[in-house]
């Protein structure tokens, strides 16, 4: 059976403009998994307390907090007051169980890890400003920064950073900063957020939210959308040689 869409009256560009959507939309369908991840900790229990934690399949873990009489936890805080650079109503920030319950605690490194090869990521951050009220042997050093880096196979493929000095005022009358770190173009698989003086037992105040990764799209959707893209073009040229010979 032949079919002839001008028989149906359907217009040629508009039916091959659909065809392509459906086949676009269908191809990213057939992906076993979303393109991105988010950890933003609002499915998690506020209070909760633990050696790693694991949102929408990012985990956390390895985290190093300076010396301490006891080991450092990653802890999920509610009552967000930071809005609206953090979304509510949890966060992540870090600290020792029912001992330290300050709303952002000392942080020095953590590993961070999706559950899938990935080509992007950003994360807010918000730390306390160095130059509000007392200065502390905690608060970090006018140079101090706080570092992103990314790693394929455990090779460090791609890095940035941000000077404790160039976060922004948050408000709250100057006492907090914060700042975005972001990476793109560069396939990962782990990722480290780290201050260079984590691994002498420096530390920072430091919280954590919307942990945004983006996945390296899985080879059947690639082949779902260049096939869609295909069959649009193929169907373009016969309709323009169908034309020609009727005008002929």
């Amino acid at each position: 059976m032949v079919f002839h869409i001008a028989s149906c009256n359907i217009n040629p560009s508009k039916f091959r403009v659909s065809l392509l959507l459906i086949g676009v939309i269908s191809s990213l369908g057939l992906g076993n998994s979303a393109l991105a991840a988010v950890a933003n900790f609002d499915s998690l229990t506020p209070g909760f307390a633990g050696s790693s934690v694991t949102e929408d399949d990012i985990t956390f873990s390895n985290l190093i907090a300076g010396r301490r009489l006891e080991t450092p936890q990653f802890l999920v805080q509610s009552d967000n007051q930071f809005e609206p650079l953090f979304s509510n109503p949890n966060y992540l920030t870090f600290g020792i169980p029912d001992v330290e319950t300050t709303p952002i605690g000392f942080f020095g490194s953590m590993m961070i890890t999706p559950g899938q090869v990935s080509h992007s990521v950003s994360l807010d951050v918000l730390t306390l400003n160095p130059s509000f009220g007392s200065r502390d042997s905690v608060f970090p050093p006018s140079n101090d920064s706080l570092v992103l880096e990314a790693f394929f196979q455990g090779e460090s493929v791609a890095r940035t950073s941000v000077l404790i000095t160039d976060f922004s005022d948050f408000g709250r009358g100057g006492r907090y900063l914060s700042s975005t770190l972001s990476l793109s173009g560069v396939r990962f698989d782990d990722l480290q957020l780290y201050i260079p003086r984590a691994f002498a037992d420096g530390v920072i105040p430091l919280a954590v939210d919307d942990v945004t990764i983006s996945a390296v799209p899985e080879p059947l959707t690639i082949l779902g959308t260049a096939t869609a893209i295909a069959f649009g073009t193929q169907f373009k040229r016969k309709l323009n040689r169908s034309n020609k010979k009727k005008n002929s």
